[in-house]
């Protein structure tokens, strides 16, 4: 099957590139994958943690979601 067709239905209709989030009780989440992210502190650089944003594609025919992303694969991931 073509890159831009649903695996699923076969539709051609696919919007790229949403951010996956969810509401809650204390207002938006945005799930996603840990990273290590240098910070420079005042003496020395030091690492903290961050969330890498995850984005889908979405077939409109069905709601088939086609792939989870991140925009940036190529990070420290923390395992």
């Amino acid at each position: 099957m073509p890159k831009n067709t649903c695996e699923h239905c076969g539709g051609s209709q696919l919007i790229s590139g949403l951010v996956v989030s969810a509401s809650g009780g204390g207002g938006d989440v945005h799930p996603g994958l840990l990273c290590k992210e240098k910070e420079k502190g005042f003496f020395k650089w030091s690492e903290r943690e961050k969330r890498e944003a995850l984005f889908a594609d979405l077939c409109t025919s069905c709601g088939t979601v086609k792939r989870l992303y991140v925009k940036d694969p190529k990070r420290d991931w923390v395992v």
